[in-house]
């Protein structure tokens, strides 16, 4: 159940992450990156569920296009697959706050979707305390019928000019 609540809020959650920034790229004023993480080719999220506990392993979840073995093939679906897969997490204002380890694969496509699911090899708690960086919480239920979406990168229809 809690794989499909992921699924569902996956849409809602990859149509409003933020770009993952670089030494070269700088934050816009008033930006803000809680719980948005880089990776080597892709930017993710630092996700819970509303009833995750602090002592569950903690979720990151980014595009499919971002697999670290390339673009998966039209039908390929990854499950419970090993991953030692490096995550950058950043603090609120964009600067790196510390690093994780994935240490699997949950559920990873491109078919109908694109999205993947790393489960790391820490806690919640661990990462709050080690790193002080909070989670963002998946929402339990997908956005109304026409509600729209809310795009935040610039240039893109809902971002600032």
């Amino acid at each position: 159940m809690k794989l499909f609540r992921t699924l569902l809020a996956a849409t809602a959650v990859a149509s409003t992450t933020l770009l993952g920034t670089s030494s070269a790229h700088a934050a816009a004023p008033g930006a803000d990156f809680t719980g948005i993480a880089a990776l080597s080719n892709c930017s993710a999220s630092l996700v819970r569920y509303a009833e995750s506990a602090s002592t569950d392993k903690a979720l990151v979840l980014t595009n499919g296009h971002c697999y670290e073995g390339g673009f998966l093939q039209p039908g390929q679906v990854l499950v419970n697959k090993a991953s030692t897969r490096s995550i950058t997490l950043l603090k609120p204002d964009s600067s790196r706050a510390g690093t994780v380890r994935a240490d699997k694969i949950l559920f990873g496509t491109m078919t109908k979707t694109d999205m993947i699911v790393y489960e790391v090899n820490e806690t919640y708690a661990s990462i709050k305390s080690r790193l002080n960086v909070t989670p963002l919480t998946l929402a339990k239920q997908g956005p109304a019928d026409g509600a729209g979406t809310e795009h935040l990168l610039p240039g893109i229809a809902g971002g600032e000019p």
